[in-house]
């Protein structure tokens, strides 16, 4: 509880002071996360501790930065959390069927940073391949980042790629021009 409201806290004044932190809406859900499973735990019925479980995965689902190449499969474990809360509404479901809703949402999410990492590598190469090395710094702080469990934003990684691509094809027209220039100076000869 006390993590949730202080990083909620956070954000407000964030939010008040005209400051953008993308990243705190993720560590908000997060903490909101944690709680409901402790909540879960906590919890003397079988049926409204199930519940709270299944709340839980469903709330770690939602935030996740989900990649499009996983939107499928991050539907279809949407849609059984789904449908295990519904049938929580009557009875309980089997400690199989609860094992199962974890590990589908486990198993997405190690998929979810494999996916995360092969685009990273492969933004890693294209900077090399371009020698954008200012970029690079941008791409080890991404890798950082997922290696402690947080999704980096790797459309802002793309983009500072892109604007470095951008640079060196400038630097290589200019270079380009000053040399067919001076290419010119000995067609006289």
């Amino acid at each position: 509880y006390t993590q949730f409201s202080q990083a909620l806290a956070m954000l407000q004044e964030a939010h008040d002071a005209f400051v953008i932190l993308p990243d705190q809406i993720a560590i908000i859900r997060q903490a909101q996360s944690r709680l409901e499973s402790g909540v879960a735990e906590r919890l003397g019925s079988g049926l409204e501790k199930q519940r709270a479980k299944i709340r839980a995965l469903l709330g770690e689902l939602q935030n996740l930065p989900m990649l499009e190449s996983l939107q499928g499969s991050a539907e279809g474990v949407k849609n059984v959390l789904e449908t295990h809360l519904n049938e929580l509404q009557t009875t309980l479901l089997p400690e199989e069927a609860m094992n199962s809703a974890a590990s589908l949402v486990a198993n997405l999410k190690e998929r979810l940073g494999s996916a995360y990492r092969d685009q990273l590598m492969g933004l890693v190469q294209r900077a090399m391949n371009v020698r954008a090395t200012d970029v690079l710094g941008d791409l080890q702080r991404a890798g950082q980042a997922l290696e402690w469990g947080r999704y980096p934003d790797l459309e802002a990684v793309e983009r500072s790629l892109s604007k470095a691509t951008e640079k060196q094809r400038g630097e290589q027209l200019n270079d380009l021009h000053d040399l067919e220039i001076e290419l010119g100076k000995y067609q006289t000869f």
